[in-house]
């Protein structure tokens, strides 16, 4: 059920691609993909896949493979109206062996 409300926030999608490709820094970039990776091995219980239910793996391929992705970037924005919360994100994807 959880997985439900994480797959329904606004422009999640937008955000996941945006971290991953559209962060001018590497290492935001580099932890995002971790952090989606262990998303994506999170066991699913079997009753949370009745249905149309996507597990946390199939929403994240599905995600990026459904990206608009320009072919070619001649600034350091590549996306829409979040990418300034991306700048952010060193706070949200911190290691947390650093602190």
């Amino acid at each position: 059920m959880l997985s439900a409300v994480f797959y329904s926030l606004p422009s999640i999608s937008e955000f996941i691609v945006d971290v991953v490709v559209g962060s001018p820094q590497e290492d935001i970039r580099d932890m995002a993909v971790r952090q989606f990776l262990l998303l994506s091995r999170t066991p699913v219980s079997p009753s949370e896949c009745t249905g149309h239910q996507l597990t946390p793996r199939q929403f994240l391929l599905q995600t990026l493979l459904k990206a608009r992705l320009p072919f070619w970037v001649s600034s350091a924005v590549t996306r829409g109206a979040s990418y300034r919360s991306v700048k952010e994100q060193r706070l949200l994807f911190a290691d947390d062996s650093v602190h």
